[in-house]
């Protein structure tokens, strides 16, 4: 049965565009054999979109039905990476206020108790949902805390559109420095910490939260560049692991001061 969601939806006439560094990481999503099934499948159908596999040629690889390669498609041009972490349970769709409800939850319980000690039993009588509708949501309680902590980037951090590259670059990087010196920053360092030692933790982290701060900052580029602030031919992947964007992700603050001017640097370099 075709899920309403994805009822009408046309076969799409042109490929995906994705970036390189998601490229790496949706390959990485394949190649996993701790991720869900159903994650890996949706990298699958996107990487085959990317390539321009027409959709009925990609349903057939993947053993799913064209509607929903186009659901995928759909939920990765909305939300990038993201997106493809998100659930599909046809008729039973997640309640936001629910969801609200957990994320906060968990937040709360990472401040109180800390992110090993914290349980998905505590969430569940926290946020009042009970523990197997949180299951049908996230696969673990670090699943559930990924979430928490990129809701609270997407706050702290949001892209600020400007109109100037210079001044969206600054906000973001105020935005980020603020999160990781608040005590939620410090918070997410538990969470660096333990995917040090659990690879499924680890691609969460990569996937969903680094993924999606390298996604911010590749929009406030490719606008500069189409405003004419920034010089085309200047790889912007290349620009993004310069600055080492991915680097300071971990709640390490003292880093943040040189981090600052080197990405000033970086953006005189690359001024017309």
């Amino acid at each position: 049965m075709v899920p309403a969601e994805v009822e009408g939806m046309g076969r799409p006439n042109t490929a995906l565009t994705i970036s390189p560094s998601e490229r790496s990481q949706l390959r990485s999503i394949v190649r996993s054999r701790s991720l869900p099934h159903s994650l890996v499948r949706r990298a699958q159908i996107v990487l085959l979109s990317a390539a321009g596999t027409a959709n009925r040629e990609v349903a057939r690889r993947c053993g799913v039905s064209a509607p929903v390669v186009s659901l995928w498609r759909q939920r990765y041009q909305q939300r990038g990476i993201a997106g493809l972490h998100a659930e599909l349970r046809p008729g039973r769709p997640r309640s936001e206020q629910s969801r609200a409800a957990v994320l906060r939850a968990a937040s709360e319980l990472i401040h109180e108790v800390g992110l090993r000690a914290m349980t998905t039993e505590e969430i569940a009588a926290r946020s009042g949902a009970s523990k197997a509708t949180i299951y049908k949501w996230w696969p673990n309680k670090y699943a559930v805390a990924v979430e928490a902590f990129l809701s609270q980037m997407a706050v702290e951090s949001a892209d600020p559109d400007t109109g100037s590259a210079r001044e969206d670059f600054r906000l973001a990087l105020r935005g980020m420095v603020h999160f990781y010196t608040s005590e939620s920053g410090r918070a997410y360092a538990q969470l660096v910490g333990e995917a040090q030692f659990d690879p499924e933790i680890g691609a969460e982290l990569r996937d969903y939260l680094v993924g999606s701060r390298r996604k911010l900052v590749r929009a406030i580029w490719d606008r500069g560049v189409a405003r004419g602030e920034l010089r085309a031919e200047v790889d912007p992947e290349v620009a993004i692991d310069y600055a080492k964007l991915d680097e300071y992700v971990g709640g390490q603050t003292e880093y943040m001061q040189p981090f600052q001017k080197r990405v000033s640097e970086i953006y005189r370099e690359v001024m017309q």
